[in-house]
């Protein structure tokens, strides 16, 4: 069968629009900054399509090729329409020419995989990296990069000034950073071991990809990519044009079927990931004016607030409803940085207050009315005032150097994380495995003092713990209800003990009832009503109330009280996000969907005025959520 794609055409989405050099540029940080960052060039309104970039390379997670394989395609992700890829040749094209992937190449990356402990889904994302980078070597097209702003106008050979040295989009991965002086040893060392057998196997012949630009392409995976997510799910029409999208969501908001996909815990699933080396140089921030959205393997940077000149544009890597401290023990392990945003340095995180608990002082018989926050020592040191904490200043470096010197000729992977335990565990000294008394990872005091708290400190009257009982007390009694969180999301879990069984009515509403004891007792510890805790508590109480399980239990008629609640608690999650998050972001549309639904189906057994114009509201915040997210992506 003769596939009429060739390179141009399997390329020409990856263009770059003429105008992009006037919209953004790409500069050197300052001082405190290390590497590149994006910056405006003018001011820029909110809803601008910056970047829409396309792969360079993306797989499907294991788990979706698994469970969900007859709904996206496996080379860009994309949904399928009656077991068919709206891509199809492109995509065999890619297969057959670029990646050269087959049941046999499949089997041998599987053994690679398996013989290395690494996962299949990364060993595959790599093997793609690679023969693109081969194919591109052999087959040069200098006038593609990425579709910014105007998607129209993507037939354009314009190549832009942004990056004025790198001549194609292979340029732009082998620019990224790699971390290596930063990953993790025992990642290191995996990556290595799965890197030579990759290049024995597979591209040993290559006169493009040698041994250790396969142990790089996985470094900058590792820190780099980004995932593809299937939250478009929300609707069926996805793939059709912005006025079939909105016409299908308006007519599936307004059906009264709580068996509706907006309400399911898998919209934001993440389904594969990509490598989007444009996207990879937008910094983060926890206070973003940008945020990242996937159609297919499509990533689009887009504005979410307004602008101004020389701005840098930011984008979350992160869930933006956390706490300092969590916020920065995920960018910590997955990106090797402590974030020093203006958010994370300040001690009520510019009165988010997503940590605050009520201040007891009652000075002169008033009452405060501020909340404790947590001073982090971490902010304390004199790198605070940079946006980026010297990670070198929490590495151990005569460990890591010893782990690697230990680990220079070993091969039995057994050997190796026998090593890797003794080094750790016993502070660099080598010793049989088995005689190690101590559990305690020497990183654990990396993390320690990332979230060691120095005092908590009111916002209005300035009082701090210091060494009191309440300093401590409140970590305690935190931890102690994220331990129930944690034994409670296990009992709701797919494989915990309340799916295992058969369930009832009485079941149902006692774990419901639970869940309203732990929001009450919370609330009855004076939490702020931002609270972090509080906002997990709503999504595991809508998540369970709306779930395929009990919606096919219960009859909500009779059950109209948990309905109520449910949309009390869903929106006070909106009053939350609004603060916490960009005025314009996909979560904030997604919620104001489901409270429009959830509202609906209430509708069915309360009517008033009061309540219709209530959801003419809403449904006309959500149509201007859609016109300024949503539209121009469809275009």
């Amino acid at each position: 069968m003769n596939i009429n794609v060739n390179a141009t055409d399997f390329r020409k989405d990856d263009r770059l629009q003429n105008n992009v050099e006037d919209i953004i540029e790409l500069v050197q940080g300052d001082n405190h900054k290390k590497g590149r960052v994006i910056v405006a060039k003018q001011d820029i309104k909110v809803g601008e399509i910056l970047v829409a970039e396309r792969a360079y390379a993306s797989i499907l997670h294991q788990s979706t090729i698994d469970y969900n394989a007859d709904e996206f395609c496996v080379v860009c992700q994309t949904n399928l329409k009656n077991g068919t890829c709206e891509n199809a040749e492109e995509c065999r094209f890619l297969l057959e020419n670029v990646y050269l992937e087959d049941k046999k190449v499949y089997e041998l990356l599987f053994h690679i995989s398996d013989e290395c402990g690494v996962e299949f889904s990364l060993v595959l994302l790599v093997h793609r990296i690679c023969k693109r980078i081969e194919y591109d070597s052999i087959n040069p097209l200098k006038d593609y990069v990425f579709v910014v702003n105007d998607r129209e106008n993507k037939n354009s050979s314009h190549f832009c000034s942004l990056f004025p040295k790198l001549d194609t989009r292979k340029d732009l991965v082998f620019s990224l950073q790699t971390h290596k002086e930063e990953i993790y040893p025992e990642h290191l060392f995996l990556f290595k071991k799965t890197a030579e057998r990759l290049y024995q196997t597979i591209f040993s012949n290559s006169k493009y990809i040698y041994e250790e630009i396969v142990v790089d392409i996985f470094c900058k995976i590792f820190v780099n990519a980004h995932s593809i997510t299937a939250w478009w799910k929300c609707c069926k029409g996805m793939n059709n044009n912005a006025d079939n999208y909105w016409k299908n969501l308006v007519k599936d908001l307004d059906d009264t079927d709580i068996k509706f996909s907006i309400f399911s815990n898998n919209i934001l699933q993440e389904i594969g990931s990509g490598l989007f080396p444009v996207v990879s140089m937008f910094s983060h921030s926890c206070k973003p004016n940008c945020s990242f959205m996937t159609i297919g393997n499509t990533c689009f940077v887009q504005t979410v607030k307004e602008v101004s000149k020389g701005e840098e544009l930011c984008i979350s890597y992160i869930d933006l409803t956390n706490p300092t401290h969590i916020r920065r023990r995920e960018l910590w392990y997955s990106k090797y940085f402590l974030c020093g945003c203006d958010r994370c340095c300040s001690d009520t995180e510019e009165n988010r207050f997503v940590r605050g608990y009520k201040c007891s002082s009652n000075a002169d018989d008033i009452q405060c009315n501020g909340y404790l926050m947590p001073v982090y020592k971490c902010n304390k040191l004199e790198a605070h005032n940079s946006n980026l904490i010297n990670v070198d200043e929490l590495k151990e470096p005569q460990i890591v150097n010893q782990f690697e010197k230990e680990f220079e000729d070993v091969t039995d992977f057994d050997q190796a994380f026998e090593l890797f335990e003794n080094i750790y565990y016993n502070g660099g000294e080598i010793e049989n495995v088995n005689q190690v008394n101590s559990s305690f990872d020497k990183r654990e005091s990396n993390e320690d003092f990332i979230q060691d708290v120095l005092y908590w400190k009111c916002s209005s009257c300035g009082r701090n713990t210091g060494s009191a009982h309440d300093h401590t007390s409140l970590q305690q009694t935190e931890r102690l209800f994220i331990q129930r969180m944690l034994e409670l999301s296990y009992q709701l879990s797919e494989d915990g003990p309340v799916n295992q069984k058969e369930n009832t009515r009485e079941s149902v509403i006692y774990y419901l009832e639970e869940m309203e004891k732990m929001i009450a007792e919370l609330q009855n510890m004076n939490v702020h009503p931002n609270h972090y805790l509080l906002f997990q508590m709503y999504t595991k109480y809508l998540a369970f109330l709306l779930s395929d399980n009990t919606s096919s239990i219960i009859d909500y008629s009779t059950a109209t009280d948990k309905l109520n609640l449910g949309c009390e608690y869903l929106q006070r999650m909106i009053q939350i996000a609004n603060i916490l998050l960009p005025p314009y972001h996909c979560e904030l549309f997604l919620m104001n969907c489901k409270l429009y639904k959830l509202e609906r189906i209430i509708e069915q057994y309360y009517q008033n005025a009061n309540h219709y114009l209530k959801m003419q509201d809403l449904f006309n915040k959500i149509q201007v959520q859609y016109e300024v997210l949503l539209k121009r992506l469809l275009k």
